[in-house]
């Protein structure tokens, strides 16, 4: 199974974009020419990448293993001293800001774990580069390996270089090359005897290929409908198919291989049972395609796959960086992050994948490869890319998931919640969200523990150990919790989950931060706990009147002006909403001010410790309804000032059990 895409670049966790020339006058390899390897730097951590590091989340990072330089001048009073973390972090700044006049107004952080290495550079915006290492290079740390992306997408310029990459991959993938039993309802036989025709049938037991493609604002006038499926079945003129469609058939017929499935067509776009059919069998469909051709740079239908690529994508910064004796080749070059492949609805396990317009690249299937034990963390993978890709109708989400979990399920063995495995359902219930600003109100209706109800944002799970006083004791689902109906009963689909639950006070600054600026829907935050307990009476005061006190006005940079039976001291933290329910920042700051706090866990590896959890706003319930019903809102982890060494640590609030709908 093979994947063609055509796109800008290599989708790498390495993140700082620019979209400027770049003339780099930095001496790297004299820099480094006699370079004697640090113990640990100050400054970044080197030579401490890829490796678990023990140190507190500070303000601005996401989490503990995130870090931060808040100075350029830092890294250039570094690399004096010969760090090659340093210089490389440098040289990024530098590759993004060419103009060494303007660097000192951004910051930058960077991961220091064993995930792939990433950077944010923060300077009017969030800017992201990919850098890499060749594939027959010596690696270096958890910096992505990728490959040079040719400059011209050409069919006859590219073909034999796609025959080569099938090859290899049917030689290297047993799998890949294997027959499979699954053919889709439907098909376009694109060997009708007419070149310019093309033709919908069902058949059986037959080689295809299948088409990821950005719908945008097109719409063919042959797209299957209820009223022309059978003018479709009779044949459909090539010439008047968008010049994306027109492209997939060239190449696939250049493949060797007869049949296409394209949605727009071999979907019944406006038969509901039909979409729902073929939508929970889209997995299957992508599974079991011989090649999946994806337009990765178009928007949309009329993009088309053959277009020139830029220079800034096929002709990257190369520079030498010498780490403990060994000379390695880095690149730098924009990222192709925001291209419509990667922010669209497809996700990486499908077969090998051929890439259409700009620069082409090919990725074979991974999910054959992956042993049981690697399932349920790929998964996690999976709903961080593809929460990040927008969706023709933002109701697909769930749905075409749903077809990924049947094979996902095959190997995990569990049920699976709209989203989340039931037997990993502590794990998965802590996730929070971030990203791009937001229309108000949730964008889905459904579960609200589940990660798609929240916001169409960037969907994260951050190091946690989960705290024991939080677990789930049960659940009641009505009606099919996989397929996520949008229109479905809430209320009849709960989590019953016990936990410590706290009322806090979270509250925001009026100035945002950079940080704030790239996330719209994440606030710093300080944060209050409420020493008064949690009573069932308390819960009805709060439900009834929306707060446990009257609102005060605050500044939380003024420690003076504290109000209420709380503790003394702030809090740091920073809040994570999952949807905007707030208008205009001051409604914001009125709602944060009484809230509570489901503990879920304690982040690894900080000292004073941080703790984080689910930020939960209560249902209206009547007198006789024994458990509170709650659904959640956002994500909250602070500093609780508490230190490691303190070995018998209790959390503040009441344990409760409530309903989470």
């Amino acid at each position: 199974m093979i994947i063609l895409i055509s796109t800008t670049a290599q989708p790498w966790v390495a993140s700082l974009q620019a979209v400027f020339s770049y003339d780099l006058s930095l001496d790297i390899e004299g820099l480094l020419s006699n370079a004697v390897l640090p113990p640990r730097c100050t400054v970044c951590e080197f030579p401490d990448w890829n490796k678990k590091i023990t140190g507190k989340a500070r303000s601005g990072e996401i989490n503990s293993s995130e870090r931060m330089i808040e100075k350029y001048e830092s890294l250039q009073s570094s690399i004096q001293s010969n760090c090659p973390g340093c210089i490389l972090l440098h040289e990024a700044w530098a590759y993004c800001i060419p103009d060494e006049r303007t660097r000192s107004g951004a910051w930058m952080t960077f991961n220091i774990d064993t995930t792939k290495m990433y950077f944010h550079l923060f300077h009017g915006g969030v800017h992201d580069i990919d850098i890499f290492t060749l594939p027959d290079q010596p690696r270096l740390k958890h910096i992505s390996c990728s490959s040079l992306i040719p400059s011209d997408t050409r069919l006859e310029d590219n073909l034999p270089r796609i025959r080569l990459w099938i090859e290899a991959c049917e030689k290297a993938h047993k799998k890949c090359s294997e027959a499979t039993d699954f053919t889709p309802l439907r098909l376009l036989d694109l060997q009708t005897g007419s070149e310019t025709w093309v033709q919908l049938v069902s058949v059986v037991d037959v080689r295809y290929a299948c088409l990821s493609h950005c719908w945008g604002s097109t719409r063919s006038k042959h797209l299957t409908r209820r009223d022309n499926l059978t003018q479709n079945e009779k044949g459909i003129p090539l010439t008047e198919l968008p010049k994306t469609f027109q492209d997939a058939v060239e190449i696939t017929r250049a493949l060797g291989i007869r049949y296409l499935w394209i949605d727009t067509f071999c979907i019944i776009q406006d038969d509901e049972k039909d979409w729902e059919t073929q939508a929970s069998l889209m997995a299957a469909t992508y599974e079991n395609a011989y090649i999946t051709l994806a337009a990765g740079a178009s928007d949309d239908d009329d993009g088309g796959f053959f277009t020139e690529a830029c220079d800034r994508h096929t002709k990257p910064h190369k520079f030498h960086l010498n780490v403990d004796g060994i000379t390695h080749e880095v690149y730098m070059r924009c990222t192709m992050a925001e291209g419509p492949f990667n922010s669209r609805e497809d996700p990486d396990i499908m077969p090998p994948k051929l890439p259409g317009c700009e620069p082409l690249k090919y990725q074979c299937s991974r999910l054959n490869d992956l042993s049981s034990n690697e399932i349920a963390s790929l998964w996690r993978e999976l709903v961080i890319d593809y929460s990040t890709r927008n969706l023709t109708k933002p109701s697909d989400k769930l749905p075409a998931l749903a077809g990924l979990a049947n094979k996902f399920q095959r190997v995990i063995g569990s049920s699976y919640l709209a989203g989340l495995w039931l037997k990993n359902l502590r794990e998965d219930l802590a996730w929070h969200a971030y990203g791009d600003e937001e229309s108000p109100g949730r964008v889905r209706k459904g579960p609200s523990w589940t990660w798609a109800a929240a916001g169409d944002l960037r969907i994260e799970w951050s190091p946690l150990d989960l705290h024991s006083t939080f677990q789930v004791e049960g659940m009641s689902f009505h009606g099919d919790i996989q397929g996520f109906n949008p229109d479905s009963d809430v209320e009849g689909r709960y989590l019953r989950i016990s936990g410590n639950l706290l009322p806090v006070s979270i509250r925001t600054y009026t100035e945002r931060e950079s940080f704030e600026e790239a996330f719209p829907l994440a606030r710093h935050c300080q944060v209050v706990e409420w020493s008064r307990r949690h009573s069932q009476h308390s819960q009805l005061i709060v439900q009834r009147n929306g707060s446990l006190v009257s609102p005060a006005k605050h500044d939380p940079r003024d420690r003076s002006k504290e109000v209420g039976d709380c503790r003394s001291s702030y809090m740091h933290g920073t809040f994570f909403a999952d949807y905007r329910f707030w208008e205009t920042d001051e409604e914001l700051r009125e709602s944060l001010q009484h809230t509570y706090f489901l503990l879920l866990g304690i982040e690894p590896d900080t000292d004073p410790f941080w703790i984080a959890g689910m930020v939960l706003k209560p249902r209206l319930r009547t007198w006789a309804e024994s458990e509170g019903l709650y659904e959640r809102i956002g994500w909250l982890r602070y500093c609780t000032l508490n230190s490691v060494q303190e070995t018998e640590w209790v959390p503040q609030g009441t344990a409760v059990t409530l309903k989470l709908v």
